[in-house]
């Protein structure tokens, strides 16, 4: 499949060509890539199908993206529709008396209309590795206020990320982040519309969600959702487990009925080597109320400053 993409691209003028898949979730798939005029360089390509609520989440990310110019953030390189009429030129462009079987190949393909989105590639290093390297106190404080610093960009435009993981803040050599995927970010503006995927009514990694993304409570998903997510990762990282149980062996029901109660281990009582005030830190933003977390961003910055000394 990823030979046919090239070739189409190719065909329809794109300098950038898909080198190797890196992932391919639901509807979408992302390969790493090269361009034409630098072959050395790296970039990340994406491919997903033209659906209105796809294309939506596609427009709002790149101009979410565009507007912030971070460091924190991969810059978008390039947008471009796959249309109707480009896959039909595609298909006429091969020779049915000598290319008949490489019509009969794309064609088994079943193409269909799809967007195309370049994006700067970040280098960064495994999951396993950071993790690793975050479990030491002063340096998980360095790393929260770069990914809180990084995530006010967001919230100062009144944009919610919603699906914060490991998988979605790349971690650079120096442990600085990059936060990626802004697929099923929202809107927090008054009159804006909330774009979800068709398959869900509540878009989020559950392992990592907030209690009012889990129970589909959509007025109360707001900055504070963020913070609880930013909370499970932080305790991941300093203990091993996740707080309130993982969902793969206890269910979803019952993982929500944990969060409900609020049944969490002190951290201090998996990592006795951490200060008090990183315990009280970490359980605060992982508390299933959101009006209990922090109020707001200079909040979450002046306490990890003061912990920092």
């Amino acid at each position: 499949m990823m030979d046919i993409t090239n070739e189409l691209l190719k065909f329809v003028g794109c300098e950038y060509l898909a080198t190797s898949k890196i992932v391919e979730s639901g509807q979408r798939v992302v390969y790493l890539a090269s361009n034409n005029n630098d072959p050395s360089a790296k970039f990340v390509l994406k491919t997903c199908p033209v659906y209105p609520s796809n294309v939506a989440r596609i427009q709002r990310e790149l101009k979410i993206l565009s507007e912030i110019d971070s460091k924190y953030f991969p810059k978008p390189l390039h947008s471009q529709f796959i249309t109707d009429e480009d896959l039909n030129y595609f298909v006429d462009n091969f020779d049915p008396k000598t290319q008949g079987e490489k019509i009969n190949e794309v064609l088994s393909f079943n193409l269909r209309p799809f967007f195309v989105t370049v994006e700067e590639y970040i280098e960064h290093i495994p999951i396993n590795d950071y993790i690793v390297r975050l479990k030491t106190e002063d340096t998980l404080i360095q790393y929260l206020l770069n990914v809180f610093e990084a995530l006010n960009l967001l919230w100062e435009k009144k944009i919610v990320h919603r699906d914060l993981k490991p998988d979605n803040i790349l971690v650079r050599s120096d442990l600085s982040p990059v936060v990626i995927d802004l697929g099923i970010a929202k809107s927090m503006r008054d009159g804006t519309q909330v774009i979800t995927s068709p398959f869900s009514s509540s878009p989020c990694t559950p392992q990592f969600a907030s209690p009012e993304q889990l129970f589909n409570s959509k007025t109360e998903v707001t900055y504070k959702s963020d913070q609880f997510s930013i909370g499970i990762l932080s305790y991941f990282i300093l203990t091993g487990e996740f707080p309130f149980g993982t969902i793969q062996d206890i269910g979803i029901e019952d993982y929500m009925k944990s969060l409900v109660a609020n049944n969490i281990k002190k951290i201090n009582d998996l990592n006795s080597n951490l200060s008090e005030s990183l315990q009280t830190f970490v359980h605060k933003l992982l508390s299933p109320q959101p009006y209990k977390r922090f109020r707001n961003y200079q909040e979450i910055k002046n306490k990890l400053e003061e912990m920092r000394g």
